[in-house]
């Protein structure tokens, strides 16, 4: 596909989304308050003011009724100020949210950027904890279903057992073995990076 083609690809779908997802009531253009509407906006999905300002007048063009531009640059300021802080974009992240810190002013996007990472390390942790949980549980059923093959084997043993049966439970236990080694070795890794990703994550658990 050309550039031409995506352009024109583009455009119509930016159309489309424009016209199918902000188009309103008369009822409520009318009574639309655009300072609260660009501020919402912007925290909902933080986007460029022109990008609000034509999702604003897209809304309400089919009734004739425009948008105040100040109560829109109003909003936006205002969507920019409650956004763009480092609690929000702490819990945002922690609930594994993609944060957009872009539209943020420069001043603050580089700390932005180490809060957002931290707490996607908070929330990974999280994640692998809950993995390392399951992984345990694992392994000792792992290990349960061991001793029961070599309780099974020593009454063969005992019982003296035809040859094929033993070698039988001999190839299951090493199998098992097998198993449990590679749960072991799993569980040390995630292990690992879990306390990797605590130490990383300790400077900003102020914000959690």
């Amino acid at each position: 596909m050309g550039l031409l083609m995506k352009a024109k690809l583009t455009a119509i779908l930016l159309v489309i989304f424009l016209s199918a997802c902000t188009t309103m009531s008369k009822e409520k253009c009318q009574g639309q308050d655009w300072q609260l509407y660009a501020s919402q906006k912007f925290s909902n999905s933080p986007a460029s003011f022109s990008s609000i300002n034509s999702m604003a007048h897209e809304a309400c063009k089919e009734h004739g009724i425009s948008p105040t531009l100040e109560e829109l640059k109003a909003g936006y300021i205002e969507g920019i100020k409650s956004y763009c802080t480092p609690r929000n974009i702490w819990e945002r992240t922690l609930k594994g949210e993609d944060v957009v810190i872009n539209y943020c002013p420069a001043s603050v996007r580089a700390n932005l950027k180490k809060v957002s990472v931290s707490a996607k390390d908070v929330y990974h942790l999280e994640q692998l904890e809950e993995e390392i949980v399951e992984k345990q549980n694992s392994l000792n059923t792992l290990q349960h279903e061991m001793y029961r093959i070599e309780s099974d084997l020593q009454a063969k043993y005992a019982a003296r057992a035809p040859q094929h049966e033993i070698d039988s439970l001999i190839a299951s236990l090493n199998s098992k073995r097998a198993e449990i080694l590679n749960a072991q070795n799993d569980l040390s890794q995630k292990h690992l990076k879990a306390s990797q990703l605590r130490r990383r994550a300790n400077k900003y658990q102020r914000y959690n």
